[in-house]
């Protein structure tokens, strides 16, 4: 799996490089040691995987859940300074998410960014009532993903 988002990122196969800025990252937006703590939650498991790789070649930290329960339990130990979130989810909806996730005091300072397939108007509208500050439509560009982190 790392190997094939190695490949298909165009990160280096070898982890001793791992300091070296990515093709597809813009010199002014790469910054190794202004870690991000991430949380992806996407109930595609190999889309998950793969945004959470490039994240942590961005610098940053990152978990990743599965689906909506999963996520809201783990996000109690592990408070993320961005949740980038699948709108998209089974059983327990993003947004239904998003709504639990800004009903919690404790993470009124995390940004929400949504990543999803979801891209018509009125769900645009639902996620910005949510508070979700970002809305970015599937298939997104891994630059305009780490920008949105690193903002």
């Amino acid at each position: 799996m790392v190997a094939a988002a190695n490949l298909l990122f165009g990160f280096p196969l070898s982890r001793s490089r791992r300091a070296a800025r990515p093709k597809w990252l813009p010199h002014s937006r790469w910054n190794p040691s202004g870690r991000v703590e991430s949380f992806v939650v996407d109930d595609n498991v190999d889309a998950a995987e793969m945004l959470a790789e490039a994240l942590r070649y961005a610098g940053h930290d990152v978990r990743e859940e599965h689906d909506g329960s999963s996520a809201l339990a783990a996000v109690t130990e592990f408070r993320p300074d961005v949740i980038l979130l699948d709108l998209g989810l089974p059983g327990m909806d993003g947004f239904e998410v998003a709504r639990r996730l800004r009903a919690d005091s404790s993470l009124a300072k995390a940004r929400v960014i949504a990543i999803t397939g979801y891209g018509q108007d009125v769900d645009r509208r639902r996620t910005a009532q949510l508070g979700i500050e970002r809305h970015l439509v599937k298939p997104v560009d891994l630059d305009t993903v780490i920008e949105a982190v690193g903002a």
